[in-house]
């Protein structure tokens, strides 16, 4: 667990607590439900590979390495699609490290690393959302105030129509 970045185990209560090297985790918390047990030490969740670099994480979404080499910067999140990093504000591809983690690399000196998310499709989905709004609004106008139609001019009922002047009269 700590290879990947877990700082906490959850498990039942009475339940064999779980060990590290024989030794018994520490319980962070209990109650009826669950009891929580800390590992000692888990991996942080952004590191660098290569290249001597320092990595000082101000955030889980910005880090800042200093390194004297090109490296690799890993961030122990989820790789899917939708996932951007820029690094001193240029975009850089975010690769596939260990099959499941995110990585971007890193150049000689100092690396201002943020990462971005945004679901694929989002700006379809916005769209199909911003079309259903107006379909709405213009059912419900619609049904609100009834359509005005001028009355045919042509046809009158009997009772409405003016009597005509006698022919040949002025």
């Amino acid at each position: 667990y700590e290879a990947v970045g877990v700082r906490y185990v959850v498990a039942e209560p009475g339940s064999t607590p779980p060990s590290v090297d024989g030794r018994a985790l520490p319980v962070v918390f209990s109650d009826r439900v669950a009891e929580i047990f800390e590992l000692p030490d888990p991996a942080p969740f952004q590191s660098a590979r290569g290249g001597g670099c320092r990595v000082v994480a101000s955030s889980p979404d910005e880090a800042v390495a200093d390194c004297a080499g090109p490296g690799t910067l890993t961030r122990l999140e989820q790789y899917m699609p939708g996932w951007s990093a820029t690094v001193d504000g240029r975009s850089v591809r975010v690769s596939k490290v260990q099959s499941v983690f995110q990585a971007v690399p890193l150049h000689a000196g100092r690396n201002v690393v943020r990462f971005g998310f945004a679901p694929p499709y989002a700006g379809l989905a916005e769209a199909a959302a911003a079309l259903a709004v107006v379909i709405l609004v213009l059912a419900a106008s619609n049904r609100r105030w009834p359509r005005y139609t001028r009355p045919n001019q042509a046809y009158q009922p009997a009772h409405r129509r003016r009597p005509s002047a006698p022919v040949g009269t002025s």
